[in-house]
């Protein structure tokens, strides 16, 4: 960590998005050299657009780079699946996040999607409109969220130390077509990462148009 910390710039702030893609792993599911060398990648490049462009130019560049890193983050947690925790498959463990995720959907978000992996939860929501945006604050809920359905899951598997990994990832969405993109993404991870033969053998997701989508 220690190491990361030296090689530490502030991500990009973007403007708030009504839809927002976020994925949070499981402790110890990115082994922390993989981790590191990310991240030195991203805040060298980060560095050179801020240096190079300018205003909207370099808000898009800055976008495409964290577009880039999810996709790299995302690659790193399925290629270590077997060397993870993955806890999440087991069946009250995975109940435990849904019925959290379920608990806080409608209220100040909107759950499109979600696709529960063994090391890590990609969820897909977009933000109530008739919330004012001083009452939602997602980086206080995605908190609230990781502690909660971590203790209880601690319980259920009694073990105790942390159950999430420090970070998660956030995917801001403002191009139209990319929610449908990304949730079909999601759907389709478990056969991608050579879980299973098709998204429906899959029992640990959510998709609010599964009735009309196209697999």
């Amino acid at each position: 960590m220690q190491q990361l910390l030296k090689h530490y710039v502030a991500p990009p702030q973007f403007p708030a998005a009504v839809i927002t893609f976020i994925t949070f792993p499981l402790i110890n599911s990115i082994p922390e050299n993989i981790l590191c060398e990310l991240k030195r990648e991203q805040n060298r490049t980060q560095t050179e657009i801020c240096a190079q462009y300018s205003a909207s130019e370099q808000l898009h560049h800055l976008y495409l780079l964290v577009q880039r890193h999810f996709k790299q983050i995302d690659a790193v947690l399925d290629q270590c699946i077997t060397s993870s925790p993955q806890w999440l498959i087991e069946p009250q463990v995975a109940q435990i996040v849904i019925d959290e995720l379920n608990e806080f959907n409608g209220r100040y978000y909107q759950i499109l999607g979600y696709c529960l992996m063994p090391n890590h939860v990609h969820l897909l929501i977009e933000r109530n409109s008739s919330v004012p945006m001083y009452q939602y604050s997602l980086p206080r809920l995605i908190k609230r969220f990781k502690g909660q359905t971590g203790r209880i899951a601690n319980q259920t598997l009694k073990r105790s130390g942390p159950f999430w990994h420090l970070d998660h990832y956030e995917y801001p969405i403002y191009r139209a077509g990319e929610a449908e993109r990304m949730l079909t993404y999601m759907q389709h991870n478990p056969v991608h990462a050579g879980l299973v033969s098709e998204p429906r053998a899959w029992p640990h997701r959510f998709d609010i148009a599964e009735e009309w989508r196209e697999w």
